[in-house]
């Protein structure tokens, strides 16, 4: 049994480490250390579905709430956890009239505690993680959670890594920039992809000490 948090494990990474580490249960957990624990985890007696967790964790009423905006639809939402939990925080040092802790996690949606992720879940029970929901990108009126552009960029091969980010690149428009780290030239890329944004070809990208970029 392997267990994977800290980001996003995306369908390939799954396949990767059938393929390089062995036949054995990937586990994708999702919770923090504010909580001292999961929302959603892993489960010795549930299947395995690339990309997802196996289910919520014991005893939390976890769910995606849905912006009514995005259309019917959509079912990623944002998770929120509308139940009190043993390992909830109930107060931040030095915040004596909770302030500053009702803003972090309850100010978005009233009465339920948000995570500022967004997730998705199947009929199954399993979810997804698609990155923070603080991070959504608002293009040209539409939602788009950098993890959805990401688990299409990085199922290209010639791409190492990427990054997207919100940018006026026409007069009164949003568009959607990808930072992209190449494994094969501009020219074999191009003239294999027609991807509908702009691409710009960098060196490298900046991470932080855990590696992530």
């Amino acid at each position: 049994m392997m267990f994977s948090t800290g980001s996003i494990l995306f369908d390939h990474q799954f396949v990767w480490v059938r393929d390089h580490v062995g036949d054995l249960p990937l586990q994708s957990i999702s919770g923090g250390t504010d909580i001292i624990g999961c929302f959603v985890l892993g489960n010795p007696l549930l299947p395995v579905y690339r990309g997802e967790a196996q289910c919520r964790s014991l005893g939390l009423d976890v769910h995606a709430l849905v912006d009514a905006s995005q259309g019917t639809a959509s079912t990623i939402g944002e998770l929120i956890c509308r139940n009190p939990f043993p390992s909830r925080p109930v107060y931040f040092h030095g915040d004596a009239d909770g302030r500053a802790f009702h803003k972090a996690y309850f100010s978005q949606n009233e009465g339920v505690w948000s995570h500022g992720d967004l997730i998705e879940f199947s009929p199954q029970g399993s979810a997804r993680l698609h990155g923070r929901s603080d991070s959504v990108l608002n293009v040209r009126g539409v939602r788009v959670g950098p993890a959805e552009i990401y688990r299409i960029l990085m199922d290209v091969p010639a791409v190492k890594e990427a990054m997207a980010v919100e940018q006026a690149l026409r007069a009164g428009h949003l568009d959607v920039a990808a930072n992209l780290v190449q494994n094969l030239s501009e020219e074999q890329l191009l003239s294999e992809q027609n991807v509908g944004m702009l691409l710009r070809w960098k060196m490298d990208l900046p991470d932080n000490q855990a590696g992530a970029v």
